[in-house]
């Protein structure tokens, strides 16, 4: 089963969140605090999410091929949903880069448009 698009935006959230070995309170709290993804958050099926993890479809591919499937703009928040996790406890591990280095190659987006985006969504 496909993943909607607020189920890939978790799933790529959770990826860059636990590439470093621990999804940490700290990076939870922190893009849960950005008001776009609140609004991302209010469209989510917890209980659905939870099947599609059982069964092996909140992964990488299929986020990226469902988000791939959006406009750019929606790509773009994506992205700075996943930036906002990486930055939020002021450590960039190696892991971390690689989750974002390609993910930012898979969708051809530069990381200034990401940063500019994050921006914008916590002003």
């Amino acid at each position: 089963m496909s993943l909607l698009k607020s189920e890939a935006i978790m799933t790529l959230c959770f990826e860059m969140g636990y590439s470093d070995g621990e999804y940490s309170e700290e990076e939870i709290k922190s893009v849960c605090a950005n008001p776009r993804f609140q609004e991302t958050a209010g469209e989510f099926d917890w209980d659905l999410f939870s099947e599609k993890i059982k069964r092996g479809d909140a992964n990488h591919a299929n986020a990226v091929s469902a988000l791939k499937g959006c406009s750019l703009d929606t790509q773009i928040d994506a992205l700075a949903f996943v930036w906002h996790v990486l930055l939020a406890d002021g450590v960039m591990t190696d892991e971390e880069k690689g989750v974002m280095a390609r993910l930012l190659t898979e969708f051809d987006i530069d990381i200034e448009t990401v940063s500019n985006r994050l921006k914008v969504q916590i002003a």
